[in-house]
């Protein structure tokens, strides 16, 4: 996988957990907007084994930030360093969530990581 790839996929799974809340209601997209993220999560799995923690943390906190800076744009009329903090913050915690499944997986299998 080149080096840029992994990115590219990060920020396709932001963009397209961000179409259900667009004008344009493109929300099928949400029901495969994690399948680039996976499969990024899948290679660095199969690559890297156990020191790939912050590898797995690093791609879904671009993911998972983008996400959250697309959809809650829209609070930077109340207080700029609000979003800020919730951006940061809420794309840390389900980055956080996200590197543990890839932990659970990695201690325990593919069964229980899905599970």
């Amino acid at each position: 996988m080149k080096k840029t790839l992994p990115y590219l996929l990060s920020a396709l799974t932001g963009i397209m957990l961000s179409s259900g809340w667009s004008d344009v209601y493109p929300w099928p997209l949400m029901f495969i907007a994690f399948l680039p993220l996976l499969y990024v999560e899948h290679y660095i799995w199969v690559k890297e084994g156990k020191a790939a923690f912050y590898e797995v943390f690093k791609y879904a906190y671009l993911s998972f930030g983008l996400w959250n800076a697309l959809v809650v744009w829209w609070a930077y009329k109340a207080t700029i360093w609000g979003v800020l903090a919730l951006v940061l913050l809420n794309g840390a915690f389900l980055a956080m969530a996200f590197a543990l499944f890839h932990v659970i997986k990695q201690r325990l299998g593919r069964a229980y990581g899905y599970f």
